[in-house]
């Protein structure tokens, strides 16, 4: 499928939204939907349109259900903008308000993103009075067991395990896809305001399949940097910053490592979140976003049931009748005893 191109000059351009390091983000006036992100001059020289067309691309090769949970998960560029004919930019959809909060000194909040960055440093700012925030409060106090926290907090604790599992799933799937997000970082994780338990990642541009080229020259971002890395980003790395960044937002470890935990581990999820995350920032053997979805939904299981026991679903079969009464007829089975289900992540 051809990638969707558009001239600058058909754009009605709208107020500066967002300053980064290689672009800056506008409103469109006539694209209300769509915000345009043009990039600086300090990157025009190693521009490649082919890479960003290429990342355009990748959600066309997608199965429907992966598509359509992506583009809900992830800010991707959708549409080429030229100038007479140069590349400078792109359409994104803009984001939407969900993804933004108040937070700042008392009475004078600011709006900004609700990045991953509001959840790892919870710990500092949600008993400080002198801080006003809707930031989803969720659930903190690492080294206490389950059974000790409060009903709030144990439903803060299942959004918040369900927020790791949402990041993980992103992650499983474009990995699945063989894309890599490369450069990961506490401002480009989004999380959700209302619900508090989804993701969405911004910066999507720098997406790529392994060992191909992008549109910039990949990058990371401080306190973020996979130690064990040698060339460009890979999905070795990806899965680096992906336990890095399930660590902190669990332990609200702020910038802390694994390796440099002090929190006492007094729960099953303590454990095993930990224990992933020491395997995650090796050098080799790092569990893959599978077996990340696959421990949090485990121990969101654990915390929903909180501790009452387990009824299985299935029913034992009943013990065969030696001889059956010759007044009951044979009943033939139902092909299935068995509910179904339909399975979302």
């Amino acid at each position: 499928m051809a990638v969707p191109v558009i001239e600058l000059s058909a754009l009605q351009m709208g107020e500066k939204i967002g300053d980064g390091g290689e672009g800056e983000v506008y409103l469109v006036s006539n694209k209300p939907s769509d915000v345009f992100k043009v990039f600086k001059d300090s990157v025009r020289s190693e521009l490649n349109e082919g890479g960003l067309a290429a990342t355009i691309g990748l959600l066309d090769s997608m199965a429907p259900h992966d598509r359509a949970f992506i583009t809900s998960r992830a800010v991707w560029p959708h549409t080429l903008v030229k100038d007479k004919g140069s590349f400078g930019g792109f359409l994104m959809p803009l984001l939407p308000s969900d993804y933004f909060c108040l937070h700042g000194g008392k009475g004078s909040p600011i709006e900004g993103m609700n990045d991953w960055n509001k959840l790892t440093f919870r710990k500092a700012w949600m008993n400080n009075p002198n801080l006003e925030s809707n930031s989803p409060a969720l659930w903190y106090p690492a080294g206490k067991d389950f059974d000790s926290l409060n009903a709030a907090e144990k439903k803060k604790r299942v959004s918040l395990l369900k927020l790791l599992k949402d990041l993980a799933q992103v992650f499983e799937t474009l990995h699945k896809h063989n894309i890599v997000v490369g450069d990961v970082s506490g401002r480009n994780i989004l999380w959700s305001r209302q619900t508090g338990d989804s993701v969405m990642l911004i910066d999507c541009d720098g997406c790529r399949i392994d060992k191909t080229v992008g549109v910039t020259k990949a990058k990371q971002s401080p306190e973020w940097f996979d130690p064990h890395l040698n060339g460009p980003t890979n999905i070795e790395s990806d899965l680096y910053k992906m336990a890095i960044a399930i660590y902190r937002g669990y332990f609200s470890d702020s910038l802390g490592k694994p390796e440099n935990n002090s929190v006492p581990l007094a729960s099953n999820a303590d454990r095993e979140i930990q224990r992933l995350a020491l395997r995650g920032v090796g050098q080799s053997a790092r569990p893959t976003a599978s077996e990340w979805v696959n421990a949090l939904g485990n121990l969101i299981t654990e915390s929903d049931n909180d501790g009452r026991p387990v009824i299985s679903l299935w029913t034992a079969a009943p013990k065969p009748i030696s001889t059956p009464p010759t007044s009951t007829p044979t009943q033939t089975p139902p092909t299935s005893s068995r509910p179904s289900f339909d399975w979302k992540p």
